[in-house]
């Protein structure tokens, strides 16, 4: 878990591959004004499509299904972290991802705080 940023907005996040898809607080979408799309195909039918996580100056898009919860304002779930071509370091605490472009960003010590957490870019 960690502290990231969202369309420009800090975030409290949460890493878990036991997910399959992404979330993000609805009240958190609410506040800011997102917009959302709905998807009749599945039971959490409400979706903010190309929110941009930003790290190391590399955007990485999310599609976030709303979702009530209230200990962090997003879920990184599988599919997002496959999407990005994920590698936890556990022993670091950190998390290597894959932009768009192929630049390779780490993300070290991953904390609540992120004036503690250290982004490099390859």
């Amino acid at each position: 878990m960690g502290r990231f940023s969202l369309f420009d907005t800090c975030i409290y996040t949460l890493i878990d591959i036991g997910f399959t898809h992404s979330y993000i607080c609805d009240k958190f979408v609410v506040e800011r004004s997102f917009r959302v799309v709905s998807n009749e195909s599945i039971v959490v039918n409400r979706m903010v499509k190309d929110c941009s996580l930003s790290f190391g100056g590399q955007d990485f898009l999310a599609d976030l299904m709303l979702l009530s919860i209230h200990e962090f304002d997003d879920i990184w779930g599988l599919g997002w972290l496959t999407r990005h071509n994920a590698m936890v370091e556990y022993k670091s605490r950190g998390v290597w991802l894959v932009s768009a472009d192929g630049n390779k960003v780490f993300v070290l010590r991953v904390e609540r705080d992120m004036r503690n957490s250290l982004v490099y870019t390859i």
